[in-house]
Order: structure tokens, then C-alpha cells, then sequence
């Protein structure tokens, strides 16, 4: 039997049209540019995949590979644009383990239905260029015979030729952020990290940029301990509230703009009455986020989500050895994020989800348009669990709201529901008497009603603030318990075919620039507020701490506050006691795998600032932190994924 060549170079042909066009689309919907900045890399994969074409000597095995690869693939580019057009977000391999979730959650307004009209067409013009080339080469056999070992030593030098120019992208993608001393040019610091994901893809196509996560997920690595041990702290070792209760509340797309005196006066309220950290950003996925407030620490959502890790420094696996009820509280279904095993993992004693107290709605969570149970809902079925009557064991309860989760439109149950509760009336009076200003008053009117349906949501959950207050002052516990609230992320979703809402509340899409992760972080108790009221101003300080922060510091500044010793090496975040400079807490976004400040980011591409005042002595000092920071970050990873924290 001969070997077709003409053929096989046809169905090459369409293989390769078929995979640049489908970049390019990708490209012109995500970049709004025409192809990837770095053509080599992606080319490179090109090559690699077309060079099978050329294995099979049956033209119909070649054409069956192709087919498979351009299923696959548009699969792959189908996933990106889906996704994106849901949350502004782009695929990763680490997100492989929210299928099942994502499936349950997933519902047709996600589709980009233009884009699968493109797609329809496009495959049936690939069809019709199949039949036309088959054609014009039908009985144009080559005389060149198959020789299965040229075709072999072919394959390896184009596979050579292309992991060469991988492992280059690689290297700048996923290796490390690098520091160089300004003095004499060496490099102070190289660690393997993720850079931000959309900048990755953009400048290096889909195939790098998923081959590169693949090659850092199975690269075996080893931790290395990290000596950060802080001083002794004036206040926490003047002042301290041993055997507190303690409540922290990660409140869904807790985002600052939303606190107001006549919609939210119980969290606003709080927060005169508090540590209130009003420079605070979080961005990660919400489960990451509930981690790094538990644990002090974070990890991949991977990692968070496969129902193994154990950390025996967790905030509840400390206070339940000092004697203390640890509970956690969501009313989504427990399996999603794998959330029971991780609880109890984390040293919770009880946990309590839709499935134990709020079985019928599980349906409705399932959904996910803004028919999920509200908070307000909630909280009056585990209330008294929540917050036992005094005795002699304090406790600590962990609750994840919900109300405010996207998307923000208005086909959802909870619309209704947020009229009928009057939610809608106190806003059109607030309106009107100049008490409340539509953050995105100079938007479309879309845009308008996603902020009031939002804010309709913070004022839901401000209801259930009231009762657990409420509930704390009738067991006469308030004045005995630290409550620390703190938001997950940005309000990232994208209703109605419009951008990320946070791009109009903070006329921002640049993913580098810190304010538009802006979110609620405040520790409340009222002789707390005192007592660090009189130590401020005997220090020349203030109250409302306009220090740079975000959740890592929630459980060692409560540690502090407990004065329960630790080492200051098991957590990420510096406890705002042991503050000693505006870099001490970076923030590093999993989700993103950028590091942020107040004033400055940076990633494995470079270092922005956002701060026409930034001087170059305050650059030098972030980048001074980064590269503890960044070996922190390593650190933590490394020893998760290696299960060092574990009790066994």
C-alpha cells in the first residue's frame, strides 16, 4: 500500500487552520487582539501535534487523529470562553477537580451561544474543506513508501525541538518571580510560583500555558522551613482576652462599598466599635478563602478541595486544645468543595450544612441563578447552636454566608424575596433621602440594578449580623466574645452578558491593580476597641487601622488578642501586632498567582505600581518583602502537599 502524501498533508493543513483559528478566536473574545504575543512557543505545539498526522499510514487514521485533536481542542478553547464569560475568569488544570461541582452549578446563561454559532459554521466550512481536498488528491498516492524509522527519528527531533522551546516558556511562565540586587545585578531570589493566568495564556498560548501547569502540579519538590519568628508585642502582652468566644464570619463577595448607616447599620455599627481595616483586599476562590481564615494559611483549591489536608496549627485544632467547642456553619450542600471532610480535617467538632437543618433547599442551591437560601433564612435554624448558652466551655463558630453570591440579576427566587422583606423599599427611601448613592450612578441602568440587588443582599446579611448580636447580648456573651468578619472576593460575576461588576465599581479590568479586590476586615469586641483605643493614643496611633492587611492575618492577630502562643513561621499573614512596615502582610491570590499590596503588585512578569507617590525607597522595600513572601508562599504549598502539617 503507497503512502499518501498529498493527503496527509491536507488533513495537516486543516489541522492546523482549524487550531490557529480557533486561537484566534479565543484571542479577539478574552485579549481583543489578534494572536498570542510569543507566535514561537505556540508553534512549537503546532508542529508537535501535526508531526502524528504523518505516523499513520492509513489516510483514514490520520484523518480520525485530527478530528479527535480538533474535538479537543475546541473543547478546551470552548471551556476558556464559557468560563469567562461566566466570571472573567480563564481554565486551569488545578480547577479539574471542580468538574462535578461546576456541572451542578452550570447553567445555560453561561454559554457563550455566539460563540457556538461561530463554531457550527466554522466545522461545517472544515467539513466541506475535507471533502474538497480529498478530491483534488483522490488516487495521487506518493511513490514514497512508509518507512515507520524516518518517521520516528522525525517525530524526535520535532519533539525535542518543541520541549526545547516549552521548557524556555516554562521557565519565564512557571519557575519563578525574580529579584536582582540593584547594586551589582545578581539575582537575589528564583521560586517556583504560577504567574496570573490570563497574562500566561496571552503571551504564550493555551497548549504552553496547560503543558506548563501539568509540568509544575507533578514536579516533585521538596519544602524548606521557613525561620519568621516575630518579637514580643507591647500591646497583646499589656492587654489580653483569654478564653473569649470567638465568631468569624467570611461574609460571600464581602465588598467594603457595601457597608452603609441606614441599609447595614449593625455591620457598620461594628465597625465603630472594632479593629477596623479599612485598606484590606482579598481575591481568591471562596473555599481557598474560608482556608485561609481557618488556617492562617493557603494552598492551591486543588489541595484545599481533595479532602486530605490536616494543619495542626488551624485556629480550631488550637482553640479545641484549650478547651473550646469549634463548629463551622454554611447552608450550601456539604459535598460541594468537598467542604465536611475539610472541616473536620481542620478540627471542627461539629458542622452544620443544608443537608443537617435545611435538607429542601438543596435543590434550589443547585441552581446557583439567586435561588440558593438567604442568610437570614439561615441563621434562625442553627442560631442557638451557633452560639450555645454561657457555660463554662467558650467556643469558636465558623460561618460562610451566602446571600451575597452571583449572580446579581434578577431571575432568582431571592429578588422576590428581597422585596417582599422590604429590602427594596429601604433602599428607594434611603435613595431618596440622600442616605444611600449608587456606587455606579454613572453606568447603564443593568449595571445600576446589579449594585441595588448587592446591596439588597449586604442588607440581608446585615439582618443576620443583628441576630447573632442580638443572641450574643440575650446569653450575655457579647461582651466576652471576638468577632471577625472579613470578605472572600471581589463581586467577580458577569450577569446579563456584562463585564465583572467590579469593573464598573472601581472603572478598572486590570488585574494587577489592588483596589478592585477591596474587602470587609474588622475584629470586634467592645473592650478590645478600648482598651487598644487608650493604647493608641498613649502610642500616637488611631483606631480604624489604615495598615495594609487581607485574611491572612485573621487567626495570628486572634492568637495575639487569646494570648495563645505560637510560631509566627506556621502562618502566612503577620499578625497587625507584630506589624513592623506597610509589606509585612503581601497578599498572594491562588487564584490569581499574582502578589498584591496597597500600592504595588508583581508577578513573575514584573513589578507595577498603581501609586504616582510610590518613591523608590518604598519599591525597594516591597520588593525586599517579596522575597520572603514569595519563599512563604513556597513553602506552604510544598508542605501541604507533602501533608507536613498533619497531627500523624
Amino acid at each position: 500500500m503507497k503512502y499518501n502524501l498529498s493527503r496527509k498533508i491536507i488533513i495537516a493543513i486543516i489541522l492546523l487552520v482549524t487550531l490557529l483559528s480557533l486561537d484566534i478566536l479565543l484571542c479577539l473574545t478574552i485579549y481583543n487582539q489578534f494572536y498570542y504575543s510569543n507566535l514561537l512557543f505556540q508553534l512549537n505545539t503546532y508542529l508537535f501535534l501535526l508531526a502524528f498526522v504523518f505516523l499513520f499510514k492509513s489516510n483514514k487514521y490520520s484523518l480520525i487523529y485530527s478530528i479527535i485533536v480538533s474535538l479537543l481542542y475546541s473543547l478546551l478553547v470552548f471551556i476558556n470562553l464559557a468560563l469567562y464569560t461566566a466570571s472573567d475568569d480563564i481554565f486551569s488544570l488545578r480547577y479539574i477537580f471542580l468538574f462535578k461541582t461546576a456541572t451542578g452549578v452550570f447553567t445555560s446563561s453561561y454559554i457563550p451561544w455566539k460563540i457556538l454559532g461561530i463554531f457550527a459554521i466554522y466545522y461545517l466550512s472544515i467539513a466541506g474543506l475535507y471533502v474538497l481536498g480529498f478530491k483534488i488528491t483522490k488516487n495521487k498516492s506518493s511513490s514514497l513508501l512508509y518507512h515507520p524509522q524516518l518517521i520516528s527519528v522525525t517525530m524526535l527531533f520535532l519533539l525535542i525541538f518543541t520541549r526545547v522551546g516549552l521548557l524556555s516558556a516554562l521557565e519565564k511562565n512557571y519557575s519563578s518571580i525574580e529579584i536582582y540586587d540593584g547594586m551589582n545585578g545578581t539575582q537575589i531570589i528564583s521560586f517556583q510560583s504560577q504567574t496570573q493566568k490570563k497574562n500566561c495564556l496571552r503571551n504564550y498560548g493555551l497548549l504552553t500555558y496547560e503543558i506548563g501547569e501539568i509540568n509544575q502540579i507533578i514536579s516533585p519538590v521538596e519544602s524548606k522551613y521557613i525561620d519568621d519568628n516575630k518579637g514580643e508585642i507591647s500591646f497583646c502582652n499589656e492587654y489580653k482576652f483569654p478564653k473569649y468566644n470567638v465568631i468569624t464570619i467570611m461574609v460571600e463577595t464581602g465588598c467594603s462599598f457595601l457597608i452603609n448607616e441606614e441599609l447595614t447599620p449593625n455591620i457598620y455599627n461594628l465597625s465603630t466599635d472594632s479593629l477596623n481595616f479599612i485598606n484590606s483586599i482579598s481575591k481568591n476562590k471562596t473555599n481557598v478563602s474560608e482556608f485561609i481564615g481557618i488556617t492562617g494559611s493557603g494552598t492551591d483549591i486543588n489541595s484545599v478541595m481533595s479532602g486530605k489536608l490536616k494543619n495542626k496549627y488551624s485556629l480550631p485544632n488550637i482553640l479545641k486544645k484549650e478547651g473550646y467547642l469549634t463548629q463551622f456553619f454554611h447552608d450550601n450542600d456539604k459535598g460541594f468543595y468537598n467542604r465536611e471532610i475539610e472541616m473536620y480535617n481542620l478540627g471542627f467538632d461539629k458542622c452544620y450544612f443544608a443537608n443537617d437543618v435545611n435538607p429542601e433547599v438543596i435543590e434550589d442551591i443547585y441552581k446557583w441563578n439567586g435561588s440558593y437560601p438567604l442568610d437570614s433564612e439561615f441563621i434562625e435554624l442553627v442560631i442557638d447552636d451557633m452560639i450555645p448558652n454561657k457555660s463554662d466551655k467558650p467556643f469558636y463558630s465558623f460561618y460562610t454566608t451566602f446571600s451575597m453570591h452571583g449572580p446579581y440579576d434578577r431571575n432568582g427566587k431571592n429578588y422576590q424575596k428581597f422585596i417582599d422583606l422590604g429590602y427594596y423599599k429601604k433602599l428607594e427611601e434611603a435613595k431618596e433621602n440622600n442616605k444611600w448613592e449608587n456606587i455606579c450612578s454613572d453606568d447603564s441602568e443593568e449595571i445600576q440594578k446589579q449594585i441595588e440587588y448587592l446591596q439588597c443582599a449586604m442588607m440581608d446579611f446585615d439582618y443576620t449580623l443583628g441576630r447573632i448580636i442580638e443572641r450574643l447580648k440575650d446569653t450575655n456573651q457579647y461582651d466576652n466574645t471576638i468577632i471577625a468578619i472579613y470578605g472572600d472576593h471581589d463581586a467577580y460575576y458577569k450577569s446579563n452578558n456584562y463585564g465583572a461588576l467590579k469593573e464598573y465599581v472601581y472603572d478598572t479590568t486590570n488585574y494587577y491593580d489592588p483596589k478592585q479586590y477591596s474587602i470587609i476586615t474588622m475584629i470586634s469586641n467592645p473592650e478590645l476597641a478600648r482598651a487598644y483605643r487608650n493604647y493608641s493614643i498613649a502610642c500616637d496611633n488611631i483606631i480604624t487601622f489604615g495598615d495594609f492587611v487581607s485574611p491572612y492575618i485573621i487567626v495570628p492577630t486572634i492568637l495575639d488578642i487569646l494570648g495563645i502562643e505560637y510560631q509566627q513561621n506556621n502562618y502566612f499573614g503577620t499578625s497587625i501586632f507584630r506589624t513592623t512596615s506597610i509589606y509585612d502582610n503581601i497578599f498572594y491570590s491562588h487564584e490569581l498567582g499574582i502578589y498584591l499590596s496597597h500600592n504595588l503588585s508583581a508577578s513573575s512578569l514584573g513589578v507595577y505600581g498603581y501609586d504616582n507617590d510610590t518613591t523608590d525607597e518604598e519599591k525597594k522595600l516591597f520588593e525586599e518583602a517579596l522575597v520572603f513572601v514569595i519563599q512563604k508562599i513556597y513553602y506552604f504549598d510544598i508542605s501541604y502537599r507533602n501533608n507536613e502539617f498533619s497531627e500523624e
